[in-house]
């Protein structure tokens, strides 16, 4: 495929005009003179007479040809092999309502449908996630996803992936399930903060992670600052001071307790966190090393726990061992700080549920995108060569005939 860089120098061909005025104004008519014989002119050529014939129609072909050649070459010519186009995949969920209509659609309009074979219904349903991430792996470069699914929670399970291509996402019914209606929403959980005065800036960050996590999950958060006998459905208690009997108490009747280091000793502790199998983009600075028989569910680079939960009683108590402070890690600054504590917003009750029918947002439902499988957009196309070496010699082999038919003798018309 021919390009050109700097395709403002193709104005330089409206010079080829050059040559061809030249040549048409090149032989003037003769002017009469009086002269008393003519016996001394009878051997001189006639005079001619002013024509817009052209002349040596080869001279002003070359010439004009060196002064385009010229032209192109300034414009930057290269050639580059051709892109394939784009290549589109359907990803439909198995139970989406009318599938076989849409796959064979979808089919007719060109794209490819992954997977091509439809399943029964899956218990639990299938995962997308995982979907898009095999296809992701299996799909030439360059493909673009476009999902068909339903926009509920049952139908994402796991580590939200990260993929390379961009993914168009179209919501469609379940099959057996009224596509309008109202849809059933989890009641609001009531959130109380026990804050210390120096942990003012960890309350805001747990806080905006919570009011997140309760936007994408369907789940609202209705955060406050209360009292040790309010009632609550979690506790986050960020403070030096130990938890209270009247707090524990509402913890063993079935509330949810998270606790940071407290006034542990902390410990200069570099590493990567994880958050259950994936490792986040931050750094742990500081920790506690307070010991935890809990199960681990976030951990350090070296496999040590960072976030334990246990049960007491009818609750949970979830430990974290730092503090939710810039100062202690990045996570805190990261978009997985939200996202992992979605996971445990959302509590025991999505593990297993195939029919958890509450809407995901948009944001959370579809994949991030892996910026290391994206090319920059200033990288030129592979395999591009230019053409101005060419095309310059090109010019000057011309020039070269050009000088060598000027300099040929012209014949005088008869």
């Amino acid at each position: 495929m021919l390009g050109l860089l700097a395709p403002g120098w193709l104005l330089g061909l409206t010079a080829v005009s050059i040559p061809l005025a030249l040549h048409l104004w090149s032989r003037r008519g003769g002017r009469p003179i009086r002269v008393g014989s003519i016996r001394l002119l009878l051997g001189a050529p006639l005079a001619t007479r002013r024509s817009w014939a052209v002349q040596d129609p080869a001279l002003l072909l070359i010439r004009s040809a060196v002064l385009a050649v010229l032209a192109l070459a300034l414009a930057g010519p290269y050639w580059a092999p051709r892109i394939a186009s784009t290549s589109r995949w359907a990803l439909v969920a198995d139970d989406v309502a009318g599938r076989n209509v849409l796959v064979d659609s979808l089919a007719r309009a060109g794209l490819v449908v992954y997977p091509a074979d439809s399943s029964p219904a899956l218990e639990p349903p299938q995962n997308l996630w995982a979907v898009l991430s095999d296809a992701d792996h299996a799909a030439p470069p360059g493909t673009r996803f476009d999902l068909f699914a339903p926009q509920r929670l049952r139908y994402f399970r796991g580590v939200r992936p990260a993929i390379g291509a961009p993914v168009e996402w179209h919501a469609r019914g379940a099959a057996g399930s009224p596509s309008s209606g109202p849809v059933t929403r989890a009641a609001a959980r009531l959130v109380t903060m026990f804050v210390d005065a120096s942990r003012t800036d960890d309350a805001r960050y747990v806080r905006a992670a919570i009011e997140a996590a309760g936007q994408a999950t369907g789940i609202p958060a209705i955060v406050t600052m209360g009292t040790a006998g309010g009632p609550a459905d979690w506790i986050v208690w960020l403070s030096s001071r130990p938890v209270p009997a009247t707090v524990l108490e509402r913890i063993h009747r079935g509330a949810t307790l998270l606790t940071d280091a407290g006034s542990a000793p902390p410990s200069d502790h570099r590493s990567r966190i994880l958050l259950v199998d994936r490792p986040a983009d931050a750094w742990l600075a500081r920790r506690s090393d307070e010991a935890d028989s809990g199960a681990s569910l976030w951990s350090d680079g070296s496999g040590r726990p960072l976030l334990t939960v246990a049960r007491e009683g009818a609750g949970l108590h979830y430990r974290f061992h730092g503090r939710f402070h810039p100062a202690w890690s990045e996570l805190v600054l990261r978009a997985a700080f939200p996202e992992a504590l979605a996971r445990i917003w959302v509590g025991p009750d999505s593990v297993g549920s195939f029919r958890d029918e509450r809407p995901i947002a948009l944001s959370q439902l579809l994949p991030t995108r892996d910026s290391t499988a994206i090319s920059p957009p200033t990288q030129p196309p592979t395999g591009r060569r230019s053409l101005f070496l060419p095309v310059w010699l090109l010019a000057l082999a011309l020039f070269g005939v050009e000088r060598w038919l000027a300099a040929q003798p012209r014949r005088n018309p008869a």
